[in-house]
């Protein structure tokens, strides 16, 4: 039965993408991407079409302007926005099944945005963790709404601090995390980490795919900072890291709703705040199922 579950992720996970890739007109890498976990799906690089988008501003020379003064323009959507019928808790698997480029940068990026061991990062294990979906505020619900089967639908967002501070309880941390995030808010996230300081995580840039029959998901870019020492003072590195997930709901053997996705991961060389987004220096793929709690 598990043999066979396992089988139906890899198909519903294979046929996402392929559909995704012609749909776009998007080529299949010449390269083989190596499987680490039951989750393994031979992924291709894509880029949600966004629904929701806004005219770029912060562009400067084929570069990304991290702190530019019109960041806001970038964000087509408030937020990342979900289906209504995700509201509540749902159990997260999740798995790396491939690692590209400069695996230290991807390693990095991959700990800032909460993972907890190499061993899960190297493949060998997955991550499960509880998230939850929460109503969009009540003041701008007009922002998160989409259309489904003809009828005006207001969609729900990702509880991003509880998320994260679920995702930080899997490590060995001497310290109960403190992860501080408003719905209000919802570009920046900070949280404190034993090893490196405080972790500040801003969106920079966002486009949504609305959902639909086909699925869902989006596009950010991330501007992250956290503490360094240098020479016996503390100052601040910066990181440009993409997070692109695509979405589709299906059903288990049960009749039991999941949702299935897929996880593409960027990092880019960053000078005096110019992030070179043409060219990743890494590329992580990870696949991950929710279910219900």
């Amino acid at each position: 039965m598990k043999e066979a579950q396992g089988l139906v992720t890899l198909v519903l996970l294979t046929l996402l993408q392929a559909h995704y890739n012609v749909a776009h007109n998007i080529p299949l890498p010449r390269r083989t991407v190596l499987a680490r976990s039951s989750f393994a799906v031979c992924t291709a690089a894509f880029s949600p079409a966004p629904a929701v988008h806004a005219a770029d501003k912060t562009l400067v020379g084929g570069g990304f302007d991290l702190r530019g003064p019109s960041l806001v323009s970038s964000l087509g959507s408030p937020d990342v926005i979900y289906p209504a019928s995700l509201l509540g808790a749902w159990k997260v698997q999740r798995a790396v099944t491939s690692v590209e480029g400069d695996e230290g940068q991807a390693l990095t990026a991959w700990k800032c945005l909460g993972g907890f061991s190499k061993d899960a990062f190297l493949g060998k294990k997955s991550e499960v963790y509880l998230t939850r979906f929460i109503t969009a505020p009540a003041e701008n619900q007009q922002s998160y709404a989409y259309e489904f089967d003809g009828n005006t639908i207001t969609g729900v967002v990702c509880d991003r601090g509880f998320e994260t501070r679920n995702r930080l309880l899997l490590s060995s941390r001497q310290n109960e995390p403190e992860v501080s995030w408003s719905v209000q808010d919802p570009t920046r996230l900070v949280y404190n980490d034993d090893t490196s300081g405080t972790v500040t995580i801003d969106v920079v840039q966002r486009s949504v795919e609305l959902p639909s029959d086909q699925g869902f998901g989006y596009n950010e870019l991330l501007r992250i900072t956290t503490p360094i020492n240098v020479m016996g003072g503390m100052g601040k590195v910066e990181r440009a890291v993409r997070v692109r997930r695509r979405f589709r709901r299906s059903f288990d053997s049960n009749g039991n709703r999941v949702l299935e996705g897929l996880e593409i991961t960027n990092t880019y060389r960053v000078l005096d705040g110019i992030a070179g987004i043409e060219m990743p220096t890494s590329t992580l793929r990870s696949a991950f199922r929710l279910t219900r709690t």
